[in-house]
């Protein structure tokens, strides 16, 4: 992009049909979705269904989030990472890469799902934690300020 092409941003409009968050003209935010005016979509992201966004969320690159997901805080979702179910993620996660987190899994505090990893089904990870591959679908993750296992 040269110094003199413009970004072009728009307010989404909520449900409620209060002043949401920013969102770029390249990327897609769904009428039903509730983002809080703190939250950013750019790029080429996809956000679809009844997905909620509050904090300061970013969402940009390739990232889709669908179903019935919940993001907060600082989190960062990027790449080509995926969230949906009903998923929730806070605090200062990020995922990105080709990352999923789906199902009821719980994601807080300072993580990093990257990689290859898929966390679903009815996962809780806590604490200083960075998973880059495989499937995490059952069970509580939690590490130290380390990113030692509890």
């Amino acid at each position: 992009m040269s110094s003199r092409e413009k970004l072009t941003f728009y307010r989404h409009i909520n449900p409620d049909r209060s002043i949401g968050g920013l969102v770029q003209d390249t990327a897609y935010v769904d009428d039903s979705c509730i983002i809080s005016q703190g939250c950013v979509v750019y790029d080429n992201a996809v956000i679809e269904g009844k997905v909620v966004l509050w904090g300061w969320v970013e969402v940009y690159g390739n990232a889709r989030i669908w179903g019935k997901a919940r993001l907060g805080c600082t989190s960062k979702v990027f790449g080509n990472a995926k969230i949906y179910g009903n998923a929730s993620i806070e605090d200062s996660v990020q995922v990105f890469d080709d990352a999923e987190v789906c199902g009821r899994s719980k994601v807080r505090d300072i993580a990093l799902i990257h990689g290859n990893a898929k966390v679903c089904g009815d996962v809780v990870i806590r604490g200083f934690t960075a998973l880059t591959d495989g499937l995490h679908n059952e069970g509580t993750i939690e590490c130290n300020k380390m990113g030692e296992r509890q």
